[in-house]
């Protein structure tokens, strides 16, 4: 099972706000789109060190909330777990329509 206290001791970077993924998107998206005051460089160049930064935070959050998400599915009922299920086809179906621009 995952455990913060793993993830402090393999990545010294690591907090406890980053094992979130809704504040690793926003810690991505928010020094991109509103930079210090006192930054003064380029969109490309914030979106770059944003990245930089945030990307492998994002990565140990989605891990993290994947585990979550299947460990809670594993506690309930057949019906959650169908749910999870139905949920994540129907996320990658549409998905892969947008992606592929494919009309079924």
């Amino acid at each position: 099972m995952y455990s913060s206290t793993t993830n402090k001791h393999q990545n010294p970077n690591f907090n406890e706000s980053s094992k979130s993924l809704y504040n690793a998107i926003s810690s991505l998206l928010l020094e991109i789109f509103f930079p210090d005051s006192h930054a003064s460089s380029s969109f490309l160049e914030r979106i770059k060190t944003s990245s930089r930064e945030n990307l492998p935070h994002l990565r140990e959050a989605s891990t993290a909330t994947g585990l979550e998400v299947l460990n809670w599915a594993r506690q309930g009922s057949s019906l959650r777990l169908l749910l999870v299920i139905s949920v994540s086809s129907s996320y990658l179906t549409s998905y892969c329509k947008y992606c592929c621009n494919v009309l079924y």
